[in-house]
């Protein structure tokens, strides 16, 4: 039976949450952040899977899928805001974040501010703050969906998300890039209004401030050809932290979730459950970061054939 959504208010804007209860776990509940021209849908495989063993939040916050639109001066805080309302009217106490892309800096912010409230947080292509270069790239993302040219805005995004340059080693490579197109070349006009505001929204953000690492359980990772959030800008935010574990996804660029689903899943389900994830095959190396700055770096397959 599908769970209804649930509507929420804050200070005049309406939005939406799903809550997947699990009566059988005893875990405390996977609340999904979503990424940039993403939904509560677009988590549907996470969820029925991860919902398996634990109750799980799915949330379309303002600004995305069908809550109000979000003018961009309201900002990160506001999004963080919005995440505890909703912990306060669906009486959550603590909870995993599970973010990707768009979703990290509000996840971050979120578990800096309330670390009491996050028991485990994960991140998907995060960076401290956007360079430059990428700032232009989205100003001409911008430029297109001002002007309602979904074609070259859908080629856009996919240049800027895609890693065309290695297309021959990623995983589901030419798939993702007709899905990625074909999405965004048909969105609808809400989603476009909230696509101008969200990259405003994007412009504007404030680097994130490292210092205030929340002190909580933290996975950082991104696919090993991610060319937007790239791995040394991940590993930069891990380093941090005082209890993080850091890795990359063989085959995936920053569209890990589409082209190794079932590895970020299974990975996020074992962290959370206190699991090593040094065995999934498609992970390269798991690095660790204790006391701010220091880390172990181990093989785990060089370990592992050794042990064979």
């Amino acid at each position: 039976m599908k769970n209804a959504d649930i509507k929420l208010t804050l200070k005049g804007f309406n939005y939406y949450c799903r809550y997947q209860k699990n009566n059988e776990s005893k875990h405390d509940p996977m609340v999904l952040l979503s990424g940039a021209f993403q939904n509560m849908d677009s988590w549907k495989n996470f969820s029925n899977i991860i919902g398996k063993q634990f109750p799980v939040v799915l949330i379309d916050l303002p600004g995305s899928g069908k809550s109000d639109f979000l003018p961009f001066k309201y900002g990160g805080d506001f999004l963080v805001e919005a995440i505890n309302n909703m912990f306060e009217k669906l009486e959550i106490k603590k909870a995993n974040i599970f973010a990707a892309s768009y979703g990290t800096p509000t996840a971050f912010n979120f578990a800096s501010k309330y670390p009491e409230k996050v028991s485990h947080l994960i991140m998907g292509g995060v960076m401290k703050e956007m360079p430059e270069y990428r700032k232009a790239d989205f100003k001409v993302i911008y430029k297109h969906v001002r002007k309602g040219d979904k074609q070259s805005f859908a080629n856009e995004v996919v240049k800027v998300l895609a890693n065309c340059e290695k297309a021959d080693k990623i995983n589901k490579f030419p798939l993702v890039k007709r899905i990625m197109r074909c999405l965004l070349s048909r969105m609808p006009k809400e989603d476009t209004k909230n696509t101008v505001e969200n990259t405003k929204r994007i412009l504007n953000q404030n680097s994130m401030d490292l210092r205030k690492a929340p002190d909580v359980p933290t996975l950082v990772y991104t696919g090993e050809y991610d060319s937007f959030t790239k791995p040394e800008y991940c590993r930069e935010v891990a380093i941090h932290f005082n209890n993080a574990t850091y890795t990359t996804i063989k085959n995936a660029d920053h569209l890990f979730h589409i082209e190794q689903t079932d590895t970020v899943i299974e990975m996020g389900i074992r962290f959370v459950l206190g699991k090593s994830i040094e065995t999934l095959p498609a992970l390269n190396e798991v690095e660790y970061f204790c006391n701010q700055g220091q880390s172990n770096i181990r093989n785990l397959y060089t370990e592992h054939s050794k042990a064979s």
